[in-house]
């Protein structure tokens, strides 16, 4: 039976895919640690950014009001000046404002995902910004409540940083309950207000040792609509797998009152779906985001980007929209496309997502609208925003000299409002996740590896780049330990670390060479690694520092595209 939205989406006489835009708002926290991207783009003290993004054609803006933001100290204490002058702006632009309350975080400091303080927490910030701003119709309460459950209480990336399925359905949990009472106290101001939930959609492919634990990724990866929808109930694929946590009575309480999307939000990425695949001698130049090996059942597998890794095209945008609409059967957004790689190949991805969501209009589809996403870039998500490594993703401005810098695809979105077809160089050609070369030729690794220790993200990539280009046997390790090194065996090591001496990781002392210092180390004064502050490779054949990687100034541009 299809699911029945609390507001429905309003009728209009121009039936035309809606342009909407986006900017990246995440407030993140890792251990005492906050990242505010809004801070980082500049975008804080830059309220005139607004009338750029009102120049693309906009018609809908997700835009923050965060709780962290609003009442960083006590819940009794709010701070409305900054969105006071910017949310009213907003709509004088000709643009609607979709509030976010959560982007990413866990709270303020006095609560976190697994506090019971959380949902009610939110709830009251929710009604104070309802309260303030009475005419505003669009919300998410919590961005991408399964993506953050899995970021901070599964993998350990953020705040409370736990590494527990207990933990992570209790803190999706708590963000649904966060949702539904934001909801409540939001529609209790204005009756009209609608939900437009977001979370990431992907598929998880695997070779056949994992398909088992594919099948429960690809279940897991709707749970945050499907509670919200009021459909986990006993029969649900993962219904006792999340009561036999002790988690079945808030699951019924859940269910019996849902507070289903008016709006379904995909957001949608390349790096989205995903390989599970027990080869793990064929990946040897994985992204340095990936936590390394992992275990399922015993077997040893990674977890990497399906389009850089299968031959066969992946399922794609177009196939996980149709998904989603035979399971709910409610209006969809695409509410984040973005591609972090060239001016052009963000062009292609977000003409390709347009054309996409215009085919299946034609076919019946109830796609509402396309975001452009960070339409301030963003900073450090290569790392998943776990450290600040200064590492940033153009988006529809440039913002690293200060001030906004419209990029191709500033042209390209007020082409598609307009109506035109967007042209210009490159433009019209296929991404590079069309092309052959995406999938590199596999061979078995027997020779020792080189190893990479992951650290700064510039040196990183480029010394990643500079293994294949050279088609060299690479590794690389987030910790180099003692145990990793003698299971790797390198023939040689470079340590990426800012703040680390090449001959750690239980190498012992290594005499430098060039004079300089008795041991190679940081040097403080030029503030990078190695002697007189270049980077050295430690070559345990010989026992001494061989000369600088040439991929140490290979420069920001030499990592990988996406």
């Amino acid at each position: 039976m299809p699911i029945s939205a609390a507001t429905p989406w309003p009728a209009r006489a121009n039936t035309r895919l809606e342009l909407w835009g986006g900017h990246e708002c995440t407030v993140n926290r890792v251990h005492d640690a906050w990242f505010d991207q809004t801070i980082r783009a500049g975008h804080q003290d830059r309220p005139q950014d607004l009338a750029l993004f009102g120049q693309l054609g906009i018609t809908r803006l997700r835009y923050p009001a965060l709780w962290e933001r609003i009442s960083p100290e006590s819940p009794d204490v709010q701070d409305f000046a900054w969105t006071d002058e910017r949310l009213p702006e907003i709509r004088r632009l000709g643009m609607q404002p979709i509030v976010t309350l959560c982007h990413h975080g866990s709270g303020p400091h006095y609560t976190s995902l697994l506090d019971d303080s959380f949902a009610p927490g939110l709830a009251r910030h929710a009604a104070a910004v309802a309260g303030r701003y009475p005419w505003i119709e669009d919300y998410t309460p919590v961005n991408e409540p399964l993506t953050t459950a899995r970021f901070s209480a599964l993998y350990g990336f953020w705040y409370p940083r736990h590494r527990d399925e207990r933990a992570f359905w209790h803190a999706s949990l708590n963000e649904i309950d966060a949702t539904r009472l934001s909801m409540r106290a939001i529609r209790q101001i204005n009756p009209a207000a609608r939900l437009i939930q977001t979370d990431d959609l992907g598929y998880c492919h695997a070779s056949s040792p994992l398909q088992a634990e594919a099948d429960f990724q690809n279940e897991r990866r709707w749970m945050g609509w499907d509670l919200l929808c009021g459909t986990v109930v006993p029969g649900h694929p993962l219904w006792a797998r999340i009561a036999g946590f002790g988690l079945g009575d808030r699951l019924r309480r859940i269910a019996d009152d849902p507070c289903p999307p008016d709006v379904i939000g995909i957001n949608h990425y390349l790096s989205s779906e995903r390989l599970l695949d027990h080869h793990v001698e064929r990946h040897g130049g994985r992204g340095v985001a990936d936590a390394g090996v992992h275990l399922s059942n015993g077997v040893a597998h990674v977890d990497v980007d399906a389009a850089r890794s299968i031959p066969d095209q992946v399922i794609g945008l177009s196939g996980l929209i149709e998904q989603a609409w035979e399971r709910y059967r409610l209006p969809i957004a695409v509410t984040e496309c973005h591609n972090g790689s060239t001016r052009d190949e963000q062009a292609r991805w977000f003409i390709e997502g347009w054309d996409t969501a215009e085919a299946l209009r034609q076919r019946g589809v109830e796609v509402l609208a396309l975001t452009a996403w960070s339409l301030l870039g963003s900073y450090d998500w290569n790392r998943m925003v776990r450290s600040t490594g200064g590492h940033h993703e153009a988006g529809v401005f440039d913002v690293r000299g200060g001030e906004p810098r419209p990029t191709l695809m500033a042209r390209v979105l007020k082409d598609l409002a307009e109506g035109r077809r967007p042209a210009g160089p490159g433009v019209g050609e296929r991404g590079w996740w069309h092309a052959e070369r995406r999938v590199p030729t596999i061979k078995t690794v027997t020779a020792a590896p080189f190893a990479i220790v992951a650290g700064d993200p510039m040196l990183t990539d480029a010394a990643v780049a500079a293994c294949t280009i050279r088609a060299l046997p690479h590794v690389v390790l987030d910790t180099p330990s003692p145990a990793r090194l003698a299971a790797e065996r390198p023939w040689a090591i470079f340590d990426a670390r800012m703040d680390r001496a090449a001959t750690s990781a239980g190498m012992g002392g290594i005499p430098c060479r060039t004079g300089h210092h008795r041991r190679c180390g940081p040097d403080r004064r030029a503030g990078r690694f190695g002697c007189r502050g270049r980077p050295r490779v430690a070559d345990r054949r010989r026992r001494t520092l061989v000369r600088p990687c040439r991929a140490a100034s290979a420069g920001r541009g030499a990592g990988r595209p996406g």
